[in-house]
């Protein structure tokens, strides 16, 4: 019998934009956090930023989610405009009624550490770019056994 790979490799073969069978991942994701996982990715490859009709795109897609327990957004980007990243945050917000997490598998950079720092909680993958690392040095970290790491601004109990 084959090994199962490893949570956060799939996670970074999806980023990749390998083909990966992408709903599943976000249902495991969302079953560790206990929340509804949504995907936003932009690509660090093509010239492509956070804008407006992205915050449009992400409302459509929670009008149609089911967020009783809170919104997980997986966030990978290297940013773009900062007045639709606030638009993201307050959309998420209001949708998952204030329970947003953010899930960083690699980096958020720019108005993407906006939209990551305005979430409730935010887990991050081992492989995270160091300076939004250095971000987080004083908040409390937990290593998950899924790869992830916890870090809350609020030091909760895991």
């Amino acid at each position: 019998m084959a090994a199962e790979k490893p949570f956060i490799s799939t996670l970074l073969d999806e980023l990749n934009q390998d083909a990966c069978p992408r709903q599943e991942l976000l249902r495991k994701i969302g079953e560790v956090v206990g929340r509804t996982a949504v995907a936003y990715f932009t690509s660090f490859r093509y010239p492509v930023m956070i804008d407006d009709s992205d915050a449009d795109m992400i409302e459509e897609v929670l009008q149609a989610s089911t967020l009783e327990n809170g919104l997980c957004l997986v966030l990978n980007s290297p940013g773009g405009e900062a007045l639709a990243a606030e638009r993201i945050v307050r959309t998420c917000r209001e949708y998952s009624d204030g329970n947003f997490d953010v899930v960083i598998p690699r980096r958020a950079k720019s108005a993407a550490t906006m939209i990551a720092f305005r979430g409730e909680q935010n887990l991050y993958g081992p492989y995270i770019s160091s300076r939004a690392d250095r971000h987080t040095n004083s908040q409390k970290r937990t290593r998950w056994n899924n790869g992830l790491v916890f870090s809350t601004r609020n030091n909760k109990e895991l």
